[in-house]
């Protein structure tokens, strides 16, 4: 599916479309509301949000099937629940300027992701283990992770 360059996607505009499989976010996307692609089940690979967008609403990719994620520069909020469930996540990128301190609106952003066993790219210290050690089934192998990545 490809996004038109729209600058704001409505709240639950896909939510439960099984059959999507790909998504393609438009250049002029600066807003995607509330529960947009909620349960998309069928979304696959990775899934890039681009420097344009600047918020993405409350479970907005809440149990989508993507694989990988890269977060765009141009984030200002991230809501509540933003990528919770994603089961089948298994990498994350975010851009090292990004500082989820300032633009997440809770701790639970990345809660349910059973199957990310590794450290992901460009995150502090600070934001694997407020973010993800308590979200993630498999902290411990995080934890392992980490640990051995500084060893």
């Amino acid at each position: 599916m490809n996004l038109p360059s729209c600058d704001y996607i409505g709240s639950s505009a896909f939510r439960d479309c099984k059959n999507l499989e790909h998504l393609v976010i438009g250049s002029g996307v600066e807003e995607i509301d509330q529960y947009t692609f909620n349960s998309c089940e069928g979304f696959e690979g990775e899934l890039l949000v681009p420097d344009n967008v600047k918020i993405l609403g409350k479970h907005v990719f809440n149990n989508t099937g993507f694989e990988s994620l890269i977060l765009g520069s141009g984030l200002e909020s991230i809501e509540q629940g933003a990528f919770f469930g994603m089961k089948n996540l298994k990498s994350i990128t975010k851009p090292e300027g990004l500082s989820l301190d300032q633009v997440a609106g809770n701790k639970s952003i990345f809660g349910g992701t059973e199957r990310l066993y590794t450290v992901p790219t460009g995150f502090t210290d600070t934001e694997i283990e407020e973010y993800l050690y308590n979200q993630s089934r498999y902290a411990n192998i995080l934890s392992k992770n980490l640990h051995q990545d500084n060893v």
